[in-house]
């Protein structure tokens, strides 16, 4: 996550070497999306993204945009033991996903200031995950 700040900076520093910095270049959107996650995982949830952009010329900008994921959530099960005998309980992990990411335009075609716009964009994402487990059922009680 550092590296990501630290990227942000750098960008931002350089692009204020080249010009003085135009509070009118900055600009925000707000978008929803749809993500699936691969590997063994394989599940998908929906998305809101903010993303603040600065306009670097009137045909490159650079934006920084935070995700947040609807929590997924996926049934398992706790091995138990009290001591005097072994127990599977039923639970369910909740995952929580949020990304940040930066991305760069360049326009090919028209300007930020043309109804058109037809531009490739690059850009890297850090996702971060938290999860909690909770059981479904109670431990049963050891009476002696």
């Amino acid at each position: 996550m550092k590296t990501t700040y630290t990227l942000v900076l750098a960008i931002i520093i350089a692009s204020s070497a080249k010009a003085q910095f135009d509070p009118a270049k900055i600009s925000a959107s707000l978008s929803g999306n749809y993500t699936m996650y691969k590997g063994e995982f394989q599940k998908s949830t929906p998305g809101a993204k903010i993303d603040i952009g600065y306009g670097l010329t009137e045909k490159s900008r650079i934006a920084l945009g935070y995700t947040y994921h609807m929590p997924i959530k996926v049934p398992s099960t706790i091995a138990t033991n009290n001591g005097m005998e072994s127990k599977t309980l039923a639970s369910e992990v909740k995952y929580k996903f949020s990304t940040i990411s930066l991305t760069g335009n360049y326009s090919f075609v028209g300007t930020d200031e043309d109804d058109f716009l037809l531009y490739a964009a690059i850009g890297a994402a850090y996702v971060m995950v938290k999860y909690d487990e909770q059981t479904k059922e109670a431990m049963p009680l050891v009476i002696q």
